[in-house]
């Protein structure tokens, strides 16, 4: 690694979204740093570039622990020979915050969820127009009156289906190869219906279905460019 860039003067210069949990993220990205190494350094592999590699750090830590966890991130991707250059920016959050996104993060980057696959129907709802609870991975749609829990691998997603719980997820890379990423919302079939031909009735559930849901994206997403 040839250049490294501190960034603590420049730690705020990237903006990113404002919900870390649900933004597009780069899968090479994670593959250069383990997760146990990511844990003890405190950063989220963000972005790669054309010669090295962007990283996140909270946004609470000072000057001197700033550097310490960029000499010890240095030290952890080393062995990555073809990584040039490192630059280091902040995540804007505190690292109690950070660190469990980091968490999210990593799971979702190994996750192998398939939404066309595993979303019986989709809610026509967006993640942001859902009411904040205390619990970041977790809103209210206000017009079926149920919680939407946010999963991030096919794991969590197979725990939500088995109860009937309503899920959001925001693949990897998106379906419709939309850069501002969307976050899917519906209900997984129950196991009880994942044998059967048809399709329970949406219309209780506030709902399209996923094939329907996909039309009007596309076409939403053609006018807008138009």
């Amino acid at each position: 690694m040839q250049g490294i860039d501190h960034g603590y003067i420049q730690r705020h210069e990237i903006e990113l979204p404002a919900e870390l949990r649900v933004a597009r993220i780069d899968r090479g990205a994670f593959e250069h740093l383990a997760l146990r190494h990511a844990r003890t350094s405190h950063c989220i592999p963000w972005r790669t570039t054309k010669t090295g590699l962007l990283l996140l750090l909270p946004g609470d830590v000072d000057e001197p622990a700033w550097e310490s966890l960029v000499r010890l991130a240095r030290v952890q991707l080393s062995h990555t020979y073809h990584m040039r250059d490192l630059m280091f920016r902040s995540s804007g959050l505190d690292t109690k915050t950070h660190l469990e996104v980091l968490e999210f993060l990593y799971k979702r980057a190994d996750s192998n969820i398939s939404c066309v696959n595993m979303f019986e129907f989709v809610c026509p709802m967006k993640w942001e127009a859902l009411t904040a609870t205390h619990d970041p991975t977790r809103r209210h749609c206000n017009q079926c009156q149920r919680d939407v829990h946010l999963v991030a691998n096919e794991k969590e997603f197979e725990n939500r289906a088995q109860t009937g719980d309503c899920v959001a997820y925001s693949p990897p890379e998106s379906y419709l190869e939309d850069p501002t990423q969307h976050v899917y919302l519906g209900r997984p079939p129950l196991p009880e219906e994942r044998h059967l031909s048809s399709r329970p009735n949406t219309a209780s559930y506030g709902a399209i279905s996923f094939e329907e849901f996909l039309a009007s994206e596309a076409t939403r997403v053609t006018e807008d460019a138009e």
